[in-house]
């Protein structure tokens, strides 16, 4: 399957995010899909992907799907036990081209 609106951009830090989603809410909303690649903390800015979450809610970006990748998944887990069932966390790169696949073919 070819995905010819696919369009990909980084941000490297939380404020950058933030500062994206709040210029561009209105335009995330028409893409049938957003798929969200977090850090699982912005230790420079005390933020992790829950705040990242956050502002996915708060935009109401319901076609957002959100993947955590980490160095250790078990560490994520253990530190926030109750997770969304919107955000995964991975931490072996071929899970997260599993996740990537599973999103754009749905």
């Amino acid at each position: 399957m070819k995905f010819p609106d696919l369009d990909v951009l980084f941000r490297e830090t939380y404020a950058a995010a933030k500062a994206y989603l709040e210029e561009s809410s209105n335009e995330t909303l028409k893409y049938s899909k957003l798929i969200v690649i977090a850090h699982s903390f912005y230790k420079d800015e005390s933020k992790n992907f829950l705040d990242i979450y956050q502002l996915l809610q708060e935009r109401q970006l319901s076609n957002a799907h959100m993947i955590v990748y980490t160095l250790s998944r078990k560490n994520i887990l253990e530190r926030h036990p109750n997770l969304p069932k919107e955000v995964e966390v991975i931490d072996v790169r071929k899970e997260l081209l599993t996740f990537l696949d599973r999103c754009l073919n749905q």
